[in-house]
């Protein structure tokens, strides 16, 4: 066995088999490209003709076999499924596919035992197991593959030979053409292979057996190799700025997958797309769902980009009127003004600095769903429910100038401007009673902890220009912690 320099990225050992079919795919990629070119195809043309010319496997070959295991398991034969749910039982279907995913170097009767009986009798279980490969061996046939004996056994190693009839698995197809594209050192053919590799990824290895170690390593493996791909794909297309071609191939990751690594990338295939204002709505539909299902806010780097889109919007008003009209608030909208936390951050700086120059007093208040035992509302089926009634308790129970966000799971912000400390406390014991009158969960409650919005006046104002919220909000909590010592 031995890697390549390319293939080091993979972390998979690589045969001369397989190696021999990489190239020949390869090859044969080449010869196709040369023999439909002309002297007078343009550039374009030849990057349509890279990218058209799709490897497809002939699946009507009758002498072959196909069986699938990304996405689910099935096999089919001269074009037809071959059907095998209602003559195996489910532990018959795991030893099958234990036997095709380990063909070539066979599986060792302990670890069948192992996977398929357990803690079982061990003689007991070697019995069933003889039984349950005669009986697999004669289902095959009669699902409607041809006659052969599939299942040998040497030495204690059980294989399947399907010696016969030619078997394509498509696991070993999709690792071969990932080398394929690996090792091409030409970027448009590269490109071609790359998405080629793509489309045979049908997504996770034997999704209804995962819980099991084997099913489960093999997952990973082959999620990681379409990881690589997609990787080395997206940067050979944001190369040539081809982010068009490149959205797809993100949006069906974001199907399978839907991590924050592939968000980012279709963020930056919109902006440069100057899909401005779609990008924006994906953003704030993605940091809402992440808030509502597990409760954790965006990373810097996704907010950063969500800023930096929503400068990019181009508005078509030119006029001051025109703007002002735009800017100006729906008058029947009555109760708090809800916000996004990114913008209830930005308000929030904003008004740090106002109540510096104003005459002005404005309060911070968290709300928190607790359990019976006040400990904050992890998990519940009630969860969305409550969450909703808190929410409309909090716009009745405040005023239109207030503004709130949801902060986690179980909790929302309030910024109660204009008001002291005992006017805030009014307010916010009438959204604990509000939400009281309307929650039928007497097992679930609401807890608040109200602080002042940091001000900085005077002549801190110079002191402090250029320093971060968090730096400043630090020092005042130092000078509060100082003045408790000394009282």
């Amino acid at each position: 066995m031995k890697k390549t320099k390319d293939l080091d990225r993979l972390n998979i050992e690589v045969t001369e088999t397989d190696r021999q079919t990489a190239e020949k795919i390869t090859e044969n990629k080449n010869e196709n490209a040369m023999a439909e070119m002309t002297e007078n195809e343009t550039e374009d043309e030849n990057r349509e003709e890279a990218t058209a010319s799709k490897w497809q496997r002939p699946q009507n070959d009758p002498n072959v076999i196909y069986i699938q295991m990304l996405g689910g398991f099935s096999m089919t034969y001269q074009g037809q499924p071959i059907l095998l749910g209602k003559s195996l039982s489910s532990k018959m279907l795991h030893l099958l596919m234990l036997l095709i995913y380990s063909r070539g170097e066979g599986i060792r009767r302990t670890r069948l035992l192992e996977q398929l009986y357990g803690d079982s009798d061990t003689e007991q279980a070697a019995n069933s197991l003889r039984a349950m490969i005669f009986r697999l061996r004669k289902s095959l046939v009669a699902a409607g593959l041809p006659d052969g004996e599939y299942i040998s056994t040497r030495g204690g190693i059980y294989m399947w030979t399907a010696d016969h009839v030619d078997v394509e698995l498509d696991v070993e197809i999709f690792q071969k053409q990932v080398m394929a594209a690996l090792e091409e050192k030409d970027p448009m053919k590269e490109i071609a292979l790359l998405e080629e590799a793509c489309a045979l990824y049908k997504g996770e290895f034997l999704p209804l057996m995962i819980a099991d170690e084997w099913v489960s390593a093999a997952n990973w493996k082959y999620q990681e190799l379409y990881f690589k791909v997609l990787r080395e794909l997206t940067r050979l297309l944001k190369k040539q700025n081809r982010y068009t071609e490149l959205l797809p191939y993100c949006e069906q990751a974001l199907s399978r997958y839907p991590y924050e690594e592939w968000q980012l990338v279709k963020l930056e295939c919109l902006t440069a797309m100057k899909e401005y204002q779609t990008a924006v709505e994906y953003y704030e539909q993605i940091a809402q769902e992440s808030q509502q299902e597990y409760g954790i806010s965006m990373s810097e780097e996704m907010m950063e980009h969500y800023r930096a889109i929503r400068n990019m919007i181009q508005y078509e008003m030119n006029n001051l009127d025109e703007i002002q009209q735009h800017l100006r608030p729906d008058p029947n909208v009555f109760g708090a003004t809800r916000c996004d936390y990114l913008t209830f951050i930005d308000i929030y700086r904003y008004i740090v600095w106002v109540l510096g120059r104003e005459d002005t007093r404005a309060h911070l208040v968290l709300f928190t769903l607790i359990d019976r035992e006040g400990e904050p509302l992890e998990s519940s089926e009630q969860l969305e429910e409550v969450r909703q009634r808190l929410e409309r308790s909090i716009i009745r129970s405040v005023r239109r100038s207030d503004l709130y966000t949801r902060y986690g799971k179980n909790q929302f912000l309030v910024l109660v401007t204009s008001t002291d400390q005992k006017g805030c406390k009014i307010a916010a014991d009438r959204v604990c009673k509000n939400f009281r009158n309307v929650n039928r969960r007497r097992k679930i409650d609401v807890y608040y902890a109200c602080r002042p919005a940091m001000a900085v006046n005077g002549d801190s104002l110079k002191k402090n220009m250029g320093k971060s919220v968090k730096e400043l909000e630090t020092q005042v909590q130092e000078r509060a912690a100082q003045a408790d010592w000394e009282n």
